[in-house]
Formats: C-alpha cells, structure tokens, sequence
C-alpha cells in the first residue's frame, strides 16, 4: 500500500500544532490503514467481499 506525501489537515495552522502531533496523528492513520488491509485481505480470503 503506498502512503501520500502529503498530509492535509485545512483546520489547522502551522503554529497551532507541533512536529511531534503531525507525527503521532500519521503513525495512527497507518496503523489504521493497515489494520483496515489486514481485514480485507482476511475477508478476500474469506470469500467475503
């Protein structure tokens, strides 16, 4: 699965977030991601669609 490189957040401002929360905010966004490819991989194998 490829990421994007760009990360979007319209709400938010440069100074109103830190380095530290856009990197947590993205590591939980891939952690989701591939939890999401790990389910659907189980249901291809499951037949399921």
């Amino acid at each position: 699965m490829e990421y994007p490189d760009i990360i979007n957040y319209p709400d938010k401002k440069a100074r109103d977030v830190s380095a530290e929360e856009i990197i947590s905010s993205w590591n939980n966004s891939v952690k989701e991601l591939n939890k999401i490819d790990k389910q659907l991989a189980q249901y291809k194998k499951d037949g399921k669609r």
